[in-house]
């Protein structure tokens, strides 16, 4: 969950901060659809007419790796980013690489809670603008 401010200064970081074909991931917490459903029918004073929890689909990706293991143990390590040095990222084929357990995924971060996501998404201008 990052918001359009967060989303520019990360541009404006990596501009500051890095080389060409560098690779900069923020290190954010991640949320789950059942929370952030839930804290929209908070916000919009509602609940939900049916939800159906159909299950996994094949092909379907449950956690978001925004960096393979080997792309983690290459990259510089910042308070707020990570930063992959281009030159990593043309040694080869990181792809191969995708270990949920070493990597940088969304179940590897702290998950915001429906309490979390209503008080970002309530100091949203855009969001408060709609509600």
């Amino acid at each position: 969950m990052m918001t359009l401010e967060k989303s520019v200064s990360l541009v404006l970081f990596a501009m500051q901060n890095g080389e060409q074909g560098d690779l900069f991931v923020k290190k954010a917490p991640a949320a789950n659809l059942k929370a952030i459903l839930e804290a929209i029918e908070i916000l919009c004073d509602t609940k939900a007419k049916s939800i159906e929890i159909s299950g996994v689909t094949p092909g379907e990706k449950i956690h978001e790796a925004l960096l393979n293991s080997e792309e983690r143990t290459l990259a510089q390590e910042g308070k707020e980013y990570f930063q992959v040095p281009s030159i990593v990222l043309m040694e080869g084929d990181l792809a191969s690489g995708l270990h949920q357990e070493t990597g940088y995924c969304s179940n590897s971060t702290n998950m915001l809670s429906t309490e979390d996501l209503v008080q970002i998404l309530s100091n949203n201008k855009d969001i408060q603008k709609i509600i």
